[in-house]
């Protein structure tokens, strides 16, 4: 048996596009959405912690970059991990992963490699 615990907005389609790759990760404290090129992080009460970030700037890719966000929270070592791929020039396609607890806007550390 299922019951909703909590409901609160989202970050939404916020780039306009086409299909919205939404990516939902929650851990212990923090929840993660991650949606096409933007990222929020939520507090297990549904209040927003810090502001929405751009992802493409996140992995050190040109702002408003990018595509194709994953997120996930590893419970039995207590991280948030997160990839993200874009092409760089000369076309290449290059995928990044970070990991971190929490990730920025909630105070915390991120390595991005």
């Amino acid at each position: 048996m299922l019951e909703r615990l909590k409901t609160f907005s989202t970050l939404g389609n916020v780039n306009s596009r086409i299909p919205s790759g939404t990516q939902l990760a929650v851990g212990p404290t923090y929840i993660i959405q991650m949606v096409n090129r933007s990222a929020q992080i939520y507090g297990k009460a549904g209040n927003t912690v810090g502001s929405p970030f751009d992802l493409g700037s996140f992995f050190g890719f040109a702002p408003n970059s990018g595509t194709d966000p994953r997120v996930h929270y590893d419970a039995s070592v207590g991280r948030f991990y997160a990839s993200y791929e874009s092409n760089v020039a000369g076309g290449d396609e290059i995928n990044r992963m970070a990991r971190g607890v929490p990730p920025p806007g909630a105070g915390g550390r991120r390595t991005v490699g």
